[in-house]
């Protein structure tokens, strides 16, 4: 997608049911894309509050995504 913009880090546990999934996103064009997060994915502004579940926009401000699934997290990214 032109002008998004993410970083996906995993941290791992020494469980594997434990392991956290964490992408920094933000538009670079600051279309305003929305973006539908599933159930197991929430959302924090860059200061690490929380944001509201189901659908947000995505602008120029960066946003965290957290899961335990990757697989989450990038379909909310590419399910545009």
């Amino acid at each position: 997608m032109p002008g998004l913009s993410a970083y996906v880090l995993q941290k791992n546990n020494r469980n594997p049911q434990d392991a956290q999934v964490v992408a920094i996103a933000w538009d670079e064009l600051d279309t305003a894309r929305t973006i539908t997060l599933g159930g197991s994915v929430t959302s924090y502004d860059f200061m690490g509050n929380p944001l509201p579940a189901g659908k947000m926009l995505l602008g120029a401000t960066p946003v965290y995504l957290v899961s335990h699934s990757q697989e989450a997290i990038v379909l909310a990214l590419t399910d545009l």
